[in-house]
């Protein structure tokens, strides 16, 4: 695949053990699609034909699982990286062409209700992985992949939880892009398009939506669509279509019945708020087992990039030139679909950019830089791939490109509508979590006591039968008790300290957008 195409692919798998139907014929059948090579080859020579750079995995719940995907793929996958959170794992998986360079799992602080069993969501501790690959042509890319809360639909407040988890990974998100770094955001997000965590995605996480970009009058389109088809085709409706097998015989909601399906699923982007701070090290081959360590040596190459000064004014844009959903038919020879979710696929560009046109270009810059020791363009060098020191010069070096505006300039209306919606919100949702704390904590007195009465009026009982009963529904009583004090308690102060702690980051952060918008300073 061309150095100036970027491919990524994002699925939410369904991989629950014993839950999940037909799971190992449908995993073998993902694995297949994503091994296919472009349209128009005849097969799979080199990893230049196949369909995809990077995939983006959730729900691949099951470590076994990975393994056969990512026995399945090496061939043409050489990287990938499970992410493991909570005592369940967080079922998330990136397999990328090019060479990861560092890992992160970010566990998501607000993660569901420990009374939610079924959900499950507090158990495994919905998370966010990322893995910063290094593309020949951008750079650092970061990519995360996510599965975020999957609260039931209703009003804002029920989503207290998710709209957390969009402002901690945006948070990253910032951060990661700070450092210079293309940023690709990939996932389940469980939330539709005009919620309010996707609009703290775009707004306080500056991102983009890959579907949106390469759909533009889809955000304009009010009428309902007239078939599945449309539905897919012009709102990239992924969840819950008429058309997804799994999707028979299951309730639905009304919206999602008026719009042939749900949009869960998307593929964020943004550029760098600077230009990357270490000079592009390339072609270095990895030919290692999977728990082993590897040090660069013979048959490796690292070859020295361009000079800091010129990636600075040479740093490419990315844009989205094409988005589809995929993977929306039957498994090949089987009746049912790939999974409850159909895939998202989205192309990326990398747009030179004109160094002409760009006014952050300054004579003072450094423009030759040495190579580091050791190193060379042959192929016979002892130095694994480095992170480069720069000099007070160059770590003084601020851009921003075109497509990306700097912080003062990207503080809108917009964004600040949706900071204070989401304040409003969260306060709102606390004062639901205090008088859940203290209904939990009455149910933990009253078992108490109840426990105390049956255990010492089962001595006083005429009959010796009676007596093992009363024994057992103290004990029982005791249990609940025990969990009321713990979800009361221990999962009631600890809620609404998060709940605080992220509401005053965002008042924090509207006390900024609000000054900035002004003029002034903070």
């Amino acid at each position: 695949m061309e150095e100036t195409k970027l491919r990524v692919l994002t699925l939410n798998v369904w991989g629950l053990k014993f839950i999940s139907p037909d799971r190992p014929l449908r995993l073998q059948g993902i694995i297949d699609h994503i091994r296919q090579p472009v349209s128009g080859s005849r097969g799979v020579e080199s990893k230049s034909d196949i369909a995809y750079d990077v995939v983006c995995l959730q729900e691949l719940w099951i470590y076994s699982d990975f393994e056969k995907v990512r026995d399945g793929l090496e061939e043409v996958f050489p990287e990938s990286k499970f992410f493991r959170s909570g005592a369940l794992g967080s079922g998330l998986a990136i397999f990328s062409r090019f060479p990861i360079i560092s890992t992160h799992t970010l566990p998501y602080s607000l993660s569901g209700l420990p009374l939610h069993v079924i959900a499950g969501d507090f158990f495994v501790n919905k998370a966010a992985g990322s893995c910063v690959l290094l593309h020949p042509k951008l750079g650092e890319v970061e990519v995360w992949s996510t599965h975020m809360h999957a609260a039931n639909e209703g009003s804002e407040i029920v989503q207290a939880h998710r709209m957390a988890q969009a402002w901690q990974l945006a948070d990253h998100i910032r951060a990661s892009a700070e450092r210079g770094r293309y940023v690709i955001a990939a996932g389940d997000y469980n939330s539709s398009p005009w919620s309010l965590p996707i609009a703290i995605l775009k707004d306080y996480g500056c991102m983009l939506d890959s579907w949106t970009e390469a759909h533009p009058a889809a955000s304009l389109r009010t009428e309902t669509p007239q078939s599945a088809e449309d539905a897919i085709e012009s709102f990239g409706m992924t969840c819950d279509s008429p058309i997804n097998s799994y999707s028979a015989g299951k309730p639905l909601t009304d919206t999602a019945k008026q719009w042939k399906g749900k949009r869960l699923d998307y593929i964020f982007f943004r550029g760098p708020d600077i230009a990357r701070r270490r000079p592009l090290q390339w072609k270095f081959k990895r030919d290692r087992g999977h728990d082993q360590t590897h040090d660069a040596g013979d048959g490796d190459v690292l070859q020295q990039g361009e000079p800091i000064s010129s990636s600075m004014n040479k740093a490419p844009t990315l844009t989205c030139n094409s988005s589809r959903v995929v993977l929306t038919g039957l498994v090949p020879g089987q009746s049912f679909s790939y999974s409850d979710h159909f895939g998202l696929c989205s192309t990326f560009t990398v747009v030179p950019a004109d160094p002409k046109s760009d006014p952050a270009v300054e004579s003072d810059v450094p423009q030759n830089r040495p190579l580091p020791a050791g190193s060379s363009n042959n192929t016979s060098t002892s130095e694994p791939l480095v992170t480069l020191d720069l000099d007070e010069a160059q770590a003084s070096y601020n851009w921003s490109p075109a497509h990306v505006s700097p912080r003062t300039h990207n503080l809108s209306a917009t964004k600040t509508q949706t900071i204070n919606s989401a304040v409003q919100t969260l306060k709102a949702y606390t004062i639901l979590a205090r008088k859940d704390a203290r209904f939990h904590l009455r149910i933990f007195g009253t078992s108490i006591i109840f426990a105390l009465a049956l255990t010492i009026s089962s001595a006083w009982q005429p009959k010796s039968w009676i007596q093992p009963i009363w024994t057992l529904l103290g004990v029982a009583a005791g249990a609940l008790g025990a969990t009321m004090l713990y979800v009361g308690f221990v999962w009631g102060e600890w809620e609404q300290n998060l709940l605080m702690e992220v509401t005053e980051q965002m008042e924090l952060e509207l006390r900024v957008s609000e000054l900035e918008e002004k003029g002034g300073s903070p």
